[in-house]
Formats: C-alpha cells, sequence, structure tokens
C-alpha cells in the first residue's frame, strides 16, 4: 500500500514526455491522486478476475482501460490483471516472507506455484531490496527475464502539529509499528521491557491476530499494563508524532522485505534497534543497531551500549537523517521510469508500431 500511493505520487510529479500513466484506485480513496487531470480508474469488484487457465491465459476484458502498453503489478498478489495477455508486464515482488511464517509445505509450495506463474506472465522482475532478489533468484525460475533492486522511499511529510496522543501518558518512551504477528517478534520486546522501567513503549499496529492477543495476556500477567500500551492501528498524524517524539524505535522482526519502518524513524534521526534478520542489515546500514540473539540480558546491553553511542555523538540525529535521505520516492519513481522505458523498448523491436506515447497501467 505505501508503495503504491507513494510511487503514483512520485510519477505524477515528474510526469515523462513518453508516458502516459493510468491508474486503478479504490472508489473511496481516489483522492490519494492530487492530480485529477491524471486517468484514475475506480476499481470495481467485478474488476477483479483470477487466471482459470495458466495454460491458456485468460485477461480481464471487462475493465474500462482501452489500450494499454505496459502493465505494472505493485504487488506479487494482485488480483488486477492486464487487458491483453501481450501486454508486457512489469511485477514487483516485495518479499517472499511466506516461506518463513510455519506454513504446511503443500501450502508454501501452493504459494510458489502461483507466484511462479506470474513470474512466466511478467517481462521483468522488480525486488524492493538485494535480499529479496537473492530470494527469488533462489526460490523462482526466472528464465532470461532481468530483475531489478529499487529500494522503497521515504514520504516526504512534513513534521506535523499533532498533540501527544491520549493514550500515552508523559514520560519517555520507545516505539515499534507493525501488525502484530509471530514475523515481527513483538513478543521479545516484552523481557526488554521488564529491564527499562524508566520508560514506556507503544507497540502499534493491529492486534486482531492469536499472537497479538498472546502478548497482551501476558502483559496483563506480568502486571506491564502501564508501561507496554497497544493502541491498535493509528492515523498518519499519530504515527509521525510517535516517531519524531520517541527515546529510540525498536525493530525484533524475523522477516522483512524491506522494514519501511526503521528508516522512517532514522529519517526522524531516531536510533534504530532491530535484528539481523533478512533485509533489516541491508537496510539499516551501519548506523543501525542489532540484535544478533533475542536473549534478553544481550537485548538489553545492546540497548545501553547503542544509546549511550547516540547520546555521546552530537552529530548522529544529523547523520541519520543524512543516510535516510538516499531513500526518496522521487529516486524510486525515476528508476522504474528507466524500467518501464526498458521494457517498452525491447518490446518496440518487435513491433511495427509508431505510438509516440506509451500508456502504462498499474
Amino acid at each position: 500500500g505505501q508503495l503504491s500511493r507513494h510511487l503514483a505520487q512520485a510519477l505524477m510529479a515528474q510526469p515523462s514526455e513518453r508516458l502516459d500513466f493510468r491508474f486503478l484506485i479504490p472508489r473511496d480513496r481516489m483522492d490519494l491522486i492530487a492530480d485529477q487531470s491524471a486517468c484514475c480508474i475506480p476499481i470495481r469488484n467485478w474488476h477483479r478476475q483470477r487466471v482459470r487457465r495458466w495454460t491458456d491465459w485468460v485477461g480481464l476484458r471487462c475493465m474500462p482501460l482501452g489500450e494499454c502498453d505496459l502493465w505494472h503489478w505493485p504487488h506479487q498478489d494482485s488480483e488486477y490483471w492486464p487487458p491483453d495477455s501481450q501486454v508486457p508486464v512489469v511485477l514487483n515482488i516485495l518479499d517472499l516472507n511466506f516461506l518463513y511464517e510455519g506454513k504446511s509445505r503443500r501450502k508454501t509450495q501452493l504459494r510458489l506455484y502461483r507466484l511462479q506463474q506470474k513470474v512466466d506472465r511478467a517481462s521483468c522482475v522488480v525486488a524492493i531490496s538485494d535480499f529479496t532478489a537473492s530470494e527469488v533468484r533462489r526460490h523462482l525460475q526466472l528464465g532470461d527475464r532481468p530483475i531489478h533492486v529499487v529500494p522503497m522511499g521515504v514520504d516526504s511529510i512534513p513534521p506535523r502539529h499533532c498533540q501527544r496522543p491520549d493514550f500515552l501518558p508523559p514520560g519517555d518512551f520507545l516505539y515499534t509499528i507493525g501488525d502484530i504477528s509471530p514475523k515481527k517478534n513483538f513478543r521479545v520486546l516484552l523481557d526488554l521491557m521488564i529491564r527499562l522501567p524508566e520508560y514506556r513503549l507503544v507497540m502499534a499496529g493491529r492486534k486482531t491476530s492469536a499472537y497479538a492477543q498472546a502478548i497482551q495476556q501476558q502483559i496483563e500477567r506480568r502486571h506491564l499494563q502501564h508501561q507496554i500500551l497497544m493502541p491498535g492501528q493509528i492515523d498518519d498524524d499519530v504515527r509521525q508524532w510517535l516517531y519524531q517524539h520517541c527515546s529510540a524505535f525498536l525493530f525484533p522482526s524475523l522477516a522483512e522485505g524491506f522494514g519501511l519502518p526503521v528508516i522512517e524513524a532514522m529519517k526522524l534521526g531516531r536510533p534504530v534497534f532491530m535484528s539481523t534478520r533478512t533485509s533489516l542489515p541491508e537496510v539499516g546500514g551501519p548506523l543501525g543497531f542489532y540484535w544478533h540473539d533475542f536473549q534478553p540480558d544481550n537485548m538489553y546491553q545492546t540497548f545501553c551500549e547503542g544509546m549511550r553511542l547516540f547520546e555521546q555523538d552530537s552529530q548522529y540525529e544529523e547523520k541519520l537523517r543524512h543516510y535516510a535521505a538516499r531513500f526518496s520516492w522521487q529516486r524510486a519513481a525515476q528508476q522504474y521510469v528507466d524500467i518501464y522505458e526498458s521494457v517498452l523498448a525491447q518490446e518496440a523491436a518487435f513491433s511495427t508500431s509508431d505510438q509516440p506515447i506509451s500508456r502504462v497501467c498499474a
């Protein structure tokens, strides 16, 4: 969702002379594209069509798209298909986290099979990190399709004037955000917080899973309700305020295709403590602080040493901002434009059309 929204806005902010963009958008979110002169197509339920026979590809015939020269799938699980089986496709693969979710071998193989069918349909693949690209090469058959790596950007939201949330009492606090699910590994933060009584922890994110309920029960059993707060899903203003004012951001995730919250926190100069799993060392870089295991005492020692280094270096906050500035949606948009034009140029080599403008649907 973050990629689709911000990439679309960045593409419209730097229009191409050769490319004409059309965006499929939920009817209740048409405001996501500020420039309504763009061709925004409201999505309807009947726009979804699953492929009935992979050997005889069936496209989406009822969508009012007109001609389309290139189709971009911004997520590998998209259910919206190009209107023509000959249209070249750019496929984003954000992660292969389902490989680490403990599902049955049959379910995992089925998801890999379905994803392989989309890879077979694509002209090229785009991963959002080198780690994800390496996973794709390892578990999927690319054939002669190129795979590009385009990191995600960070939203350039100006400082908000949001008030301190009502659920958060005065005092220093730590922050983490994400769907509260096993792969986020938030449970290990409970033992850490017992060792940090001077801080509260805000654990924001959807909390409907059994894993989230188990964490809530542990918090109550350990009488940590006043120290560990689980407000559920929060709006953008509250999220931004928490990033700006937290003492540090914690992210012990076990599986990330990119790990956008890490860069969001760094862009506001906040120290980030994270695991060494999957893409996180690549994204956090040399300025992040890393938990090599989740033993409570080791996590506590890493946190104390990291906070001491951050507080003693008066330039550390600015270093974090400078590092995070390399991840911009404007740069990502230009990389995607280059990919679109490369795919279209390859198609043009086998076509007699002299169409000067190419229509890209995403």
